[in-house]
Formats: C-alpha cells, structure tokens, sequence
C-alpha cells in the first residue's frame, strides 16, 4: 500500500504493509532532477546516527550482561539479551535497507531481497513483542505465584526459544503479500518493494488486523494483566512488610526446607521496573504507527496522516536504541563499565597466556625430540667393532656350553648303557647258579655225584 506524503517540491512515496512493515521512498519532482534533496539527506542523516547508536548500544549492552555474571546469567538477563539481539537485526537489516531506498530513490535489491528483508523485518518485530510477553509472565510467574511456580513453569531458554519460533511462524505471509513492482508516479516509472499480494481490498483489511491483534492489542493486554497483578503484590507486601524478613517452612517433595528470605528485595523492585519502562518504551514507540496504519487502511485511505506517518517510522527506528539506556537507567554503574573492559582484558590475557603456554609446549617437545635423536646417533666404528667382538664371546661361550651339554647327554647314555648290560649279566649268572644247583641235588638224589674235576660217577 503506498502513501503519498506531499511537500513543495517532493513527494514521499511511503510504502506500508498495514501488517507493520514499512519503507520509504522520495520521489522527486519534474523541477528538480537531484535525488540528494534537504529532506533526503536529513532522513539519511538521521537514520544512519540512529543505527550507530543502536549498533553501539547493544553490542556494549550484551558484553556488559556477559560480563556482569559471575556464574549464570539471571534469567531477566536472557530476555534482554535477546532483545539487543533483535534490536541488532533491526539495525543491521531494517535501517540499512531503508537508507539504501531513500538514498537511491527506489528499490534496487532485488525481489528476493524484497522478500526476504520483508520478512526479517516482521520477525524482528514479533520477536520483540513474543519476548516482551515471556519476560513479563516470568516477571509475574517469580513474584505473584513464586512457590507454585517452581516445579510447573517451563524453562527460560524454552520461553525465549518459543518466542523466536512463534515469530518466524507468525512472519511467514509476509513472504506472499510483498512483491518488487513498477509503480508510476510522476510519471516516471520507479521500481518498489511493495504489498502488492491481495486480491482483494477486504482481504488487506483482515490480516491488518491479525497483525494488529498479535502485535499489539494481545501482546499489551496479557502485559496488562501481569504487571497489574505484579503492582499488587509489590505494593501490598511493601506495606505489611516493610524492612522486614520473613521465615517460611516450604513442603517441597515430602521434606521441610527452611528458607529466610526478604519478600520484596530492592533488587527485585528495580528489576521490576526496568522490565515494566522497557515494556512501557516498547508500546509507546510502536502503538502510533500500528494506530496510523489502521486508520488509513479503513478510511480507505481518504485520510491524510503522512507527516504524522513519517514521524511513527522514525520513533519505531528509534525505540531499537533506547533498550540500552533503559536499561542503563536502572542497572548500569560505573563498576560494571569497568568490569566490562576488565573482562575484554580478562579474556584477551587469557589468550595470550594460552598462546604463551603452546609456545612453552612446543619447545619442550623440540628438546625432547632432540634428546631422542641424539640418543639414537648412528654408533661409531669402534662401538661397531666392540659390539661385534662381544657377539662373537657370547656365541662361543654358547657354543662351549653346548658341547659340554651333548658330551655329558652321550656319557650318560653309555652308563646307562653299561649298567643295563651288567644288571642283565648278573642276572643270567644267578639264574645259572641255581639251575646248577637244582640239577646237582637231583643227580645226588639219583645216586650220581661229582667230583672235584667236575665228573659225574654213579654211586
């Protein structure tokens, strides 16, 4: 949808999807053919400052979070992390395509980066508003139902991974609704970025209000809801307990734990009104805008708000750099300036102190694999002659025990030997003996004898 934004000499094509994204285009007249005109430059201008405030803001805003924490970021810190990480988006996606549009007076990226910016745009918006609501039903969740809240309520990553999925879904029709068309004006073609995707007038008009409603009017009514509950208990217990701690006896799974805690710390009621003012800025900024383009869009645009238009688009871009001093306002102290740089300082010493180890590493390992290698040298030519002589001494002296040890194998075998054919001799003497002796007893019987030539006479 285009809106015509009249001056003098100019005319300000505006493009606007009346789902929240916008772009801006100068349009020069007939009587002056330049395109860096006061009102583009000064748009220009601002837009960039607003960037690099942005840009500079959160990236020190996220070191500053990183480095406050000593052991875990708080879990309000995770939601504004993540926040900055939008706002960057913002910076580095949003405000640098619409320089490059005003700058060059139509749409010179392409259609696939009409697209997709388009749709990185809506889901930097959403983001924001998704993350805005979770930190505000933590917020609640902490303070009004603390104990209840404890073993039911969902992680904090799974809130802030829910809160950037929500917002890539709810961004996915921008991709169909915005196209790269020729529009003419002034009679002169000029190539745009444009909601050129309905077929028809009433089908702009209800995804208008979709966006409206899930952008906006829900978003702020849920943040209503938590931060008026959050406002009544704060106050409440501020009245009836001012200055004082309380002991609570807590039932949790069957065992009686102790705790002595203060109910209200000022810590807390700080945080509180930190999310709250970042809340606050964040509706402030994008309501006019949301609130312009729905009055255009169902007075069919009859009625002409582009200076009040104009100025919505500049104080949405600005609300990316205001988070940081926000914040700033209520957390930021000249200690944590200094604990940042002392953690850069930290971290780079670190590096250094692990590059100076690996050096150290390295050269140990250089002088033992020196050791090594001297200890490995090829030996000389007497080593050589020594070592061969002694291989020479042990063979031999093997070789002696050898034939020691086969001569006494061989004497064994031949005592054995000679002990075997004694033992055997004896035997066959004795076992002569007595058949001697059996046969004299019988020829005495048989009146035979024997005389000392060994003769035998009958008796």
């Amino acid at each position: 949808m285009s809106y015509d934004i009249s001056s003098s000499n100019h005319s300000f094509n505006i493009t606007i999807s009346e789902d929240g994204i916008f772009s801006t285009q100068d349009q020069k007249d007939n009587s002056d053919d330049s395109i860096w005109t006061p009102e583009v430059v000064i748009r220009v201008a601002t837009v960039l400052s607003v960037m690099v405030v942005t840009f500079l803001g959160n990236i020190f805003l996220i070191i500053m979070l990183i480095c406050k924490q000593s052991r875990r970021i708080k879990r309000v810190n995770i939601f504004i992390i993540n926040l900055a990480i939008g706002d960057l988006a913002v910076a580095c996606i949003t405000m640098t395509t619409e320089i490059i549009f005003v700058a060059f007076g139509e749409w010179v990226l392409g259609p696939f980066i009409c697209k997709l910016t388009v749709y990185l745009q809506a889901v930097t918006l959403s983001s924001a508003t998704f993350l805005l609501v979770g930190m505000s039903i933590d917020r609640y969740q902490v303070i009004v139902r603390p104990m209840e809240s404890l073993a039911s309520r969902p992680k904090i990553w799974t809130k802030v991974i829910t809160a950037w999925l929500l917002a890539m879904l709810f961004s996915v029709p921008q991709l169909f609704i915005f196209l790269q068309d020729i529009v003419i004006k002034d009679d002169k073609p000029k190539i745009m970025c444009i909601s050129n995707g309905y077929t028809a007038a009433w089908q702009r008009k209800v995804y208008s209000t979709f966006f409206a409603l899930y952008i906006l009017l829900i978003p702020a009514s849920i943040m209503l809801f938590c931060y008026y509950n959050i406002a009544k208990v704060v106050w409440k217990r501020l009245d009836s307990h001012r200055g004082k701690e309380v002991n609570d006896t807590l039932k949790v799974t069957s065992a009686r734990v102790s705790v002595r805690r203060n109910l209200v710390s000022a810590s807390k009621q700080r945080v509180v009104k930190m999310t709250l003012l970042v809340i606050i800025g964040f509706l402030v900024c994008l309501t006019p805008y949301i609130a312009l383009s729905m009055i255009r869009i169902y007075s069919d645009y009859k009625i002409k708000l582009s200076g009040a238009l104009s100025v919505s688009e500049l104080i949405f871009m600005i609300h990316s750099a205001v988070n940081p001093i926000l914040y700033g306002i209520f957390t930021l102290r000249i200690k944590h300036i200094k604990a940042v740089f002392s953690c850069v300082n930290r971290r780079r010493g670190l590096r250094e102190d692990i590059i100076k180890q690996r050096m150290r590493d390295q050269s140990k390992c250089l002088e033992l694999k020196c050791k090594i290698s001297l200890s490995r040298k090829r030996p000389s030519y007497k080593d050589t002659s020594v070592i061969i002589a002694n291989h020479a001494a042990k063979e031999e002296s093997e070789l002696i025990v050898r034939n020691v040890r086969k001569s006494n194998t061989i004497k064994r075998t031949v005592i054995g030997r000679t002990l075997s054919d004694n033992f055997r001799k004896s035997k066959v003497e004795k076992s002569t003996q007595v058949d001697d002796y059996v046969l004299l007893n019988t020829m005495v019987c048989n009146g035979y004898e024997e005389d000392s030539h060994g003769n035998v006479t009958f008796l």
